[in-house]
């Protein structure tokens, strides 16, 4: 039984290495914010099998969780063909892009997994409407906005509005603010 092709979203994978199955599904989601991976399968889309598919499984959603960050949700089914070998599927989607694994990050290039450069990563930043400067917590914790009303002139409305979007959760203080 064939599974397919492989393209910019479909990767084979023959044997059951964490690390590779990571690396490829966190650069399908980088390139095209979904992908999946068949674990078991040779490069021409046929069943090989997987030995131990529920030790497999458990390996491949402990690295997913391990080592992608931001954190990337995941999905891995064991499945079957008709001869009884088992196969992985292992599925993915996000709009965090960048997905980093293991301090690097990766992109698909037609059906292969490339290192991403820094031009890549930059792009993938921007196009997913992060915000590096916004989300970083300052280095100081005391922050007084009362400088900052006098350099706006002093009316509380513009206080109020370069203020907003200034803290995170739990009321820390983001760079934004240490900036300003």
């Amino acid at each position: 039984m064939g599974i397919g092709k492989e393209s910019g979203t479909v990767s084979f994978v023959k044997k059951a290495d964490p690390n590779v199955v990571v690396r490829d599904l966190a650069a399908m989601v980088n390139s095209f914010v979904h992908g999946t991976v068949y674990v078991g399968i040779d490069a021409e889309g046929n069943v090989s099998g997987v030995a131990h598919p529920e030790m497999a499984s458990q390996d491949i959603e402990d690295a997913i969780s391990d080592s992608v960050q931001p954190e990337l949700e995941a999905r891995v089914e064991r499945m079957t063909e008709g001869s009884g070998k088992y196969y992985l599927k292992v599925c993915a989607e996000g709009n965090g892009a960048p997905y980093c694994v293991m301090g690097h990050y990766h992109m698909r290039n037609g059906c292969k997994t490339v290192r991403a450069m820094p031009r890549d990563i930059a792009t993938m930043y921007l196009s997913g409407g992060a915000d590096v400067v916004g989300d970083m917590a300052s280095p100081v914790g005391d922050l007084e906005f009362t400088k900052l009303l006098g350099r706006l002139g002093g009316d509380g409305e513009s206080l109020e509005l370069a203020i907003d979007g200034c803290f995170r959760s739990g009321e820390e203080y983001n760079l934004c603010a240490y900036l300003m």
